[in-house]
């Protein structure tokens, strides 16, 4: 027997704008069926957490932006919260979680700016949700959650997760982790 030494090499890319947005957004745009996520994230850059209450666990949506228009909210659930289409969607980790509710056409974004370091070896976006679309079908761009990369400036730099028709209407908790390293490195 031959026993072979393996080396492990990282590359670190260097970026020359380091600010990016990480934005999470559920549309609905059609009368009929109310839509309902909840939601609780994690970005590791180079091993750092970088969001701020990305788990919801201050109780609050501390470090967020949200931005709601039409028949729509964003609230902090602990569990006990009620909602059309079939009772309270509990945090799938922890005690609290984001949740987008929404019983009529509307938009709900929550998103967060973040500062990327200028060396990455490797950039994780992981996030765990519940999903229930009382709809009958996901529909590409009327009834849709999607999550979403972009830079300072708001251009998309990357859709990293998106229903799509013929998805399942109602998901139990789903861990959800991409790499990024290559969309941050082109920002």
């Amino acid at each position: 027997l031959k026993a072979t030494a393996r080396k492990t090499m990282r590359k670190a890319y260097t970026i020359d704008r380091s600010n990016i947005k990480v934005m999470f957004t559920i549309i609905r745009r059609t009368l009929f069926g109310g839509f309902t996520a909840a939601i609780a994230l994690t970005m590791v850059v180079n091993s750092e957490e970088l969001l701020t209450n990305g788990n919801f666990e201050t109780g609050d949506l501390t470090g967020w932006t949200t931005s709601t228009a039409g028949n729509g909210l964003i609230r902090i659930n602990d569990g006990t919260l009620i909602f059309s289409g079939g009772g309270p969607i509990p945090p799938c980790d922890g005690t609290f979680s984001a949740v987008f509710h929404q019983n009529g056409p509307s938009r709900n974004s929550f998103l967060q700016e973040v500062t990327v370091p200028g060396a990455i070896s490797k950039a994780t976006l992981s996030w765990t949700d519940a999903i229930r679309n009382n709809a009958a079908v996901f529909q590409d761009p009327n009834q849709e959650y999607r999550v979403q990369i972009r830079n300072s400036t708001g251009t998309l730099l990357r859709e990293v997760f998106s229903t799509n028709p013929g998805d399942n209407l109602i998901n139990p908790c789903t861990n959800r982790s991409f790499e990024i390293t290559l969309s941050l490195i082109h920002i």
